[in-house]
């Protein structure tokens, strides 16, 4: 439950990030900048997701 707990914190995090990153200015130069930003978040996101996800369902599986 833990795990769940720190994952479902990590993942309101970045995306409360995500939403900051849309709601700023859009000059040239910063999108760009926030576009990067915001694919590299949700691509970290999702490595975590599956990783975390594959872990937990293992510690779940010997746990029972």
């Amino acid at each position: 439950d833990s795990l769940r707990r720190g994952f479902l914190l990590l993942r309101r995090d970045i995306e409360a990030e995500i939403a900051q990153l849309r709601g700023r200015p859009r000059d040239t130069n910063a999108s760009d900048t926030h576009k990067a930003q915001e694919e590299k978040l949700l691509h970290d996101l999702g490595l975590v997701n599956r990783h975390l996800g594959k872990e937990i369902w293992e510690i779940e599986k010997t746990a029972k």
